[in-house]
């Protein structure tokens, strides 16, 4: 969502932004804040509920959900009256999809929703499909995107979902998830450079250079890194009979409810190849860092398989092919042996690790890259323009 107030700011829109509060926002959007043409209003933070008997669900999501509902109207019908267009992005959907409906109808202002994934299907991810409450949100967001609007997709998967499975009314448009012209390949002079300003330079490593891997997350039970300390393991045991085989250095950005877990089995881990590091970056940073490194992975696991991970485009964005767990919409962003390797399991993970070292390929995958993603090529910007501008305008 940054990126599209980003865009708005550029053609000379007035932008209020409403969310909750977390990770300090892109630079740009608070100098646009200082100068007035941005607000910021914040929401109250929801606490995970996933956890929860079903009665105890319901009643307390019930409750907030009424608390988020009065909240979010009255900054859309109060404070953000004179908006033109209204853009949304779900999950989540309760209460959100109804208020925005509600308030467009009040203040007569163009919808436009962005989605991401559908709530029903992470709540299935937690609860199973066959739950009456995954049953109750499936009704609620088909209802929902049957009432006229305008509809942003991630993939072509979720717009067939949308277009055929929920008949969602109004004009349904892919939109690719495309890198911003902040990431891109750095040199190794450049990459040192960076690394060693943030901490991160290859001391306590052997000798050499190590191929460097990084990925992003938001430490939540929809990506698997149990995965990687499996992989490492096997990938110990593949350097120790191979030793052409890189020393690993492996940077892991993000926070989230599975971080604290995460350092507790990689603290119980004792890799003979590999060190594994998690961090946490300001946004003007992460370009750097991903600029810095060798490939990416990204290990997402897709419960309805309707999403596409955005930060695969940005590793693009940076040159990097990029290693990730299969899914059937996944192939929509990554070709296998083109630009990434598609995996399944922690074994095929370690694999992937062993090929990029052999051979052509890494370099072969990053020509392939840097000619679809390269800094002459199209970039959210452009994609942005063709395909959301209309939609507002």
């Amino acid at each position: 969502m940054q990126y599209h107030a980003e865009s708005l700011l550029t053609l000379g829109w007035h932008v209020e932004f409403v969310g909750y509060r977390g990770s300090k926002p892109l630079t740009s959007l608070v100098e646009a804040e200082k100068s007035g043409r941005l607000r910021f209003h914040y929401l109250a933070t929801p606490k995970d509920l996933s956890r929860r008997s079903p009665l105890q669900f319901l009643l307390i999501a019930g409750l907030r959900s009424i608390s988020q509902m009065f909240s979010l109207l009255c900054i859309l019908v109060v404070r953000c009256r004179s908006a033109k267009a209204v853009l949304c992005q779900t999950p989540p959907a309760m209460p959100v999809l109804a208020v925005v409906h509600f308030a467009r109808c009040l203040t007569r202002s163009r919808l436009l929703l962005d989605w991401h994934n559908t709530s029903s299907s992470i709540l299935a991810g937690k609860r199973g499909e066959t739950s009456h409450i995954v049953k109750m949100m499936q009704i609620y967001e088909r209802t929902m995107a049957r009432i006229p609007a305008r509809h942003l997709v991630v993939s072509e998967a979720l717009q067939e979902l949308l277009s055929k499975g929920w008949k969602a009314n109004g004009p349904i448009q892919v939109l690719r998830d495309r890198p911003h012209a902040r990431f891109k390949l750095l040199s190794e002079e450049e990459a040192e450079r960076f690394l060693t300003s943030v901490g991160l330079a290859t001391a306590g490593e052997p000798s050499g250079r190590s191929l460097r891997l990084v990925s992003s997350t938001s430490w939540t039970e929809d990506e698997d890194f149990g995965v990687l300390l499996e992989a490492l393991r096997t990938y110990d045991r593949m350097a120790d009979a191979d030793a052409s085989l890189a020393h690993l250095s492996i940077f892991i950005s993000g926070k989230g409810p599975l971080l604290d877990s995460f350092v507790e089995k990689l603290a119980a881990s004792k890799f003979r190849h590999s060190i594994v590091r998690t961090l946490w970056l300001e946004p003007q940073d992460y370009p750097r860092l991903l600029g810095s490194c060798d490939a990416g992975f990204s290990l997402h696991r897709s419960k309805w398989r309707l999403d596409l991970p955005m930060k695969i485009a940005d590793m693009f964005g940076a040159g990097l092919p990029v290693i990730a767990l299969g899914y059937p919409a996944l192939r929509e962003l990554v070709r296998d042996g083109c630009n990434g390797l598609i995996i399944e399991t922690s074994e095929d993970l370690a694999a992937a690790i062993a090929r990029l070292q052999s051979g052509t390929l890494r370099d072969d995958m990053r020509t392939h890259v840097l000619n679809e993603y390269g800094r002459n090529r199209k970039r959210w910007e452009d994609e942005w323009r063709n395909t959301v501008l209309p939609l507002l305008s």
